[in-house]
């Protein structure tokens, strides 16, 4: 919620007007103007401005809420499909161009549906949120899990050989 509140304060000849710009309880900013037949005119525009920072402000911070959703799993909170080709590609590049490797893990869930269906899909989901942190537990920082299906998960493990990937692999079907 944006709450805007302007003041004017002591609008007489030979005083001045003062505008802030309050974004809730913090302001961001304020205009200051000597008082006379502009007055109403200089604090349209104060008001204007103001509004016009208020709102740039409102719409990049729904731009980053959106960009967050864009490549996040609603439910689970890891990484979605989208965000898991965004980062096979740069793994691929990584290896193009410095040598570097990266394992893939696929972990598919057996028996999902008889879940949902025999549950209820409230307790699927709770499954799967269980599941996708506990995955998530497991990795290093530089691993990153992926949510790439309904049940399915994909992990990456940033500059893993072979036995280190099973070691993870194993440890995870622990």
């Amino acid at each position: 919620m944006i709450i805007l509140i302007y003041f004017l304060l002591g609008a007489r000849q030979g005083h001045w007007v003062a505008v802030p710009a309050l974004l809730g309880f913090v302001a961001i900013g304020s205009t200051l103007l000597p008082a006379g037949e502009l007055v109403r005119l200089a604090a349209t525009l104060a008001v204007t401005m103001g509004l016009s920072i208020v709102f740039a402000h409102y719409v990049d911070g729904q731009r980053e809420r959106l960009e967050a959703r864009a490549i996040e799993d609603p439910l689970t909170r890891v990484g979605n499909r989208r965000k898991f080709m965004e980062e096979v590609e740069r793994a691929v590049h990584e290896h193009d161009r410095y040598g570097r490797i990266t394992a893939l893990l696929s972990i598919d869930t057996d028996h999902f549906k008889s879940i949902n269906d025999r549950f209820g899909h409230q307790v699927g989901d709770e499954i799967l949120i269980a599941l996708a942190q506990t995955i998530a537990e497991q990795l290093r920082a530089t691993d990153r899990v992926f949510r790439v299906g309904g049940e399915e998960f994909a992990v990456l493990l940033a500059g893993t050989t072979e036995t280190p990937a099973w070691q993870t692999a194993e440890r995870l079907l622990a």
